[in-house]
């Protein structure tokens, strides 16, 4: 059963898929028919495997020729920044058209509140900081969250995630990469129907 009210989807969190592509070995000349063929570890849940699906079809792949695994070792992997090898090969959100890739939501009575208001004020300056502030400004406040990971490769992760566009636009969500969320998922035979704008963002 569904839930009713639906829970409204009000700030945008990214716009670009934040996967890669990252290869065993180096591979200047990588194209997306490649996968055909060849191994792909891909275990990374729901949404971003159809994201990756999409790609994948984006690109004029055959997703049945790809043999896919969950666990162990293969020519390419699906993951996301950062990661503590490999070469990267393809973006997955450069490689597809833009998408309201994740979003925050809360219920309708949630929303008339002080909390809220106070929240997306808040949310607001904290994602155009992570969009417009220096690399090394971002590593030195996030760092302590993610000890296990060295800060050369939390400033990659960053700089990556920069330069793809992933935190453009403001925080509200274009009605026309929610389209495109349901394309994907559509596409990839994840949703049964597309619920309107209006129901589900606001």
């Amino acid at each position: 059963m569904g839930v009713e009210p639906l829970p409204v989807h009000f700030a945008q969190i990214n716009q670009r898929d934040g996967f890669f592509l990252v290869a065993s070995e180096p591979d200047a000349n990588f194209e997306w028919k490649k996968l055909e063929g060849h191994t792909l570890l891909a275990d990374q849940g729901a949404q971003p495997l159809a994201m990756l699906k999409y790609a994948v079809k984006h690109n004029g792949v055959d997703w049945t020729k790809i043999k896919v695994l969950r666990k162990g070792s293969a020519d390419y992997a699906h993951l996301q920044a950062p990661f503590p090898e490999g070469e990267i090969v393809a973006s997955v959100g450069a490689s597809m058209p833009k998408v309201a890739f994740s979003s925050l939501c809360c219920s309708r009575e949630y929303q008339k509140s002080e909390g809220y208001r106070v929240f997306l004020e808040a949310y607001a300056r904290a994602r155009e900081w992570v969009r417009s502030a220096s690399v090394a400004e971002i590593v030195a406040a996030e760092a302590p969250f993610f000890p296990a990971v060295s800060s050369a490769q939390l400033h990659d992760a960053i700089e990556r995630y920069q330069a793809l566009g992933c935190w453009d636009g403001g925080i509200e969500i274009p009605r026309d990469l929610y389209e495109q969320a349901l394309n994907v998922f559509q596409a990839v035979g994840g949703i049964a129907w597309r619920h309107r704008y209006e129901e589900v963002v606001g």
